[in-house]
């Protein structure tokens, strides 16, 4: 049986954008002593770095108890 990132995964790879919403604390490595988000933190600046992305931040209720990132990211078209 398929679990639901298998199913996300086949959305993601047929789109030119996606966003994300994301909890802002996960990228705070000193909330995450044992390294839990680690390899988000990685994959997402290894995203940031590729030409061929265009990446909006959008933070949401910033500096409350609810602060969150919102990620758009969106294939560059050629000739851009």
């Amino acid at each position: 049986m398929l679990k639901r990132s298998d199913y996300l995964q086949r959305l993601v790879a047929n789109s030119v954008e996606a966003t994300f919403v994301i909890p802002s604390f996960l990228f705070d490595e000193s909330i995450d002593p044992n390294g839990r988000f680690e390899e988000m933190r990685r994959a997402y600046n290894i995203l940031k770095k590729d030409p061929q992305l265009e990446i909006l931040e959008v933070p949401i209720n910033p500096e409350t108890d609810d602060e969150k990132l919102e990620i758009t990211i969106r294939i560059k078209q050629k000739g851009e």
